[in-house]
């Protein structure tokens, strides 16, 4: 009963707090779906195939950019993150965005939701990879917040993982103060449609609830993120969501626990098998629909051509493919173990909150 009501007073404490921080910042909607766009200089090319085995995908909300150089030490150095192929921020803004792509060498496309009026800073999402980019979105979310109106969105991107397309979501569902619960499942139910139409997804990033992620279970995406130690003081709220690719083992998943300051909440990391599929010449600049609906606008961000920045191929990251033992070697992050519906841990050693 006492730890039920010390959980309690932690998410009131939090959740006042969040109404005097960038978090639930009030401001000026960018309700155009496809501005305000930022986006890497760099352009991938060619179409010459490279295997690529495996997928990590890390999730951090980096509160409202505070602490960008704080984030590049974490991603760049710690065992589980450092070796990403793709990075999904919230809480970002183009120049915090730029930094961290060009510190952990990925290109990137940003979308802002709001500028914020107490700062004047755009506060958004964004897709950070090693691989190719080819297309990309700005999904505005339906149910603004209660009393500030501001809006949310999902930035979406489409990535040439050597022969196999993966669309990825950077994700940012509103709070528990903004929005009800089923205005939450509604916004991600919007971000489930418009992934129907591919083969193989990723979203993650802040769903403000745990609860939430049974919506995604339910429409047949693996939930790896599911169990384990808070990521913020109230509960586990950040998650990643997969389609068509399977984890390697139980080993694949987990939460940085140390997140040196950085940020109010840890980030989350996951690793899934690719596996290769030829991609028709007709979707080669990405797989979409021509008639996306009023709130989604998908474009391509480059066309294929002969020679690429740094002499890359277009089907090859950044940096050398990982190998899905990399998550067992990495060490276990986090341990395991089922909380309450709000993502607070039950087993003893996961209950502490970030610092």
């Amino acid at each position: 009963m006492f730890a039920s009501v010390r959980r309690l007073t932690a998410a009131f404490v939090a959740l006042i707090a969040c109404t005097a921080t960038a978090g639930c910042a009030t401001g000026f909607n960018y309700t155009h779906p496809l501005e305000p766009r930022h986006a890497s200089d760099s352009a991938a090319a060619s179409q010459t195939a490279l295997a690529a085995d495996t997928l990590r995908v890390v999730s951090f909300n980096i509160a409202y950019a505070r602490h960008v150089d704080r984030a590049i030490e974490l991603l760049t150095s710690e065992s589980t993150l450092r070796d990403a192929d793709v990075i999904l921020l919230q809480e970002m803004d183009e120049d915090g965005t730029r930094r961290i792509a060009e510190a952990v060498d990925a290109e990137f496309i940003y979308y802002a939701a709001v500028r914020a009026s107490r700062t004047g800073r755009d506060f958004g999402n964004a897709v950070l990879s090693r691989w190719p980019i080819v297309e990309d979105a700005k999904l505005i979310l339906p149910h603004r917040a209660f009393l500030r109106h501001t809006q949310r969105i999902a930035t979406a991107a489409t990535i040439r993982f050597g022969s196999t397309l993966v669309r990825v979501y950077s994700v940012h569902l509103g709070t528990v103060i903004e929005i009800g619960g089923g205005a939450r499942r509604d916004q991600l139910d919007a971000i489930l449609d418009d992934a129907e139409r591919y083969t193989h997804v990723a979203i993650g990033g802040d769903m403000n609830s745990h609860g939430v992620g049974a919506l995604a279970a339910e429409r047949g995406f693996a939930w790896p993120t599911r169990d384990g130690p808070r990521t913020t003081l109230i509960g586990r709220l950040d998650h990643i969501f997969l389609k068509g690719l399977v984890s390697p083992d139980s080993l694949a998943s987990g939460t940085v626990l140390d997140v040196r300051d950085a940020s109010d909440h840890r980030p989350v990391w996951t690793v899934a098998l690719i596996p290769q599929t030829r991609i028709p010449p007709e979707q080669q600049a990405g797989e979409h629909d021509e008639d996306d609906h009023c709130c989604t606008a998908s474009r391509p961000v480059r066309q294929p051509a002969r020679c690429g920045a740094g002499g890359r191929t277009a089907d090859q990251p950044r940096r050398s493919s990982r190998r899905a033992h990399r998550a067992a070697e990495s060490g276990r992050a986090d341990g395991g173990g089922y909380g309450d519906d709000v993502g607070n841990p039950g087993p003893a050693g996961h209950g502490q909150a970030p610092p």
